[in-house]
């Protein structure tokens, strides 16, 4: 399964792609808001991570307008911040992201939660059976 990452760190870019390249992720990376949302509104990804401050626009935003879309309500977002606070974790649940992971965060976090979205989207695109 392929994974967006938008992050304008790259530390944070190498951290993440390794942990789910070796795992078997395949990870498409960009480093603004503007080039992520773009690429989301193809339609064609399914789970992306999304920094909450990026330039051109945030995580956040990005949330928002990717659930304003029928089409793109299907993309499974985990907002990757060092927000911590229950208002942060709030604001970006009602912004639309289905995660929140606060750095600095463990690996095995970080799987367990793409994982669960891998889940959640496969069955949410798994063909419908009928009697």
């Amino acid at each position: 399964m392929q994974v967006y990452l938008a992050d304008d760190s790259r530390v944070i870019q190498r951290q993440i792609g390794q942990i789910l390249s070796d795992v078997g992720y395949a990870v498409e990376v960009c480093d603004d808001g503007h080039s992520a949302y773009q690429r989301l509104a193809r339609g064609d990804l399914r789970l992306a991570i999304l920094d909450w401050y990026m330039p051109g626009m945030d995580g956040v935003e990005i949330c928002q307008r990717l659930a304003q879309e029928s089409q793109l309500q299907t993309v499974y977002t985990i907002i990757v911040t060092t927000q911590e606070s229950d208002d942060a974790l709030a604001e970006a649940f009602k912004a639309g992201a289905n995660d929140y992971i606060a750095k600095p965060f463990s690996p095995t976090e970080l799987l367990a939660r793409v994982n669960a979205g891998r889940r959640i989207t496969e069955h949410l695109t798994e063909p419908s059976m009928s009697p």
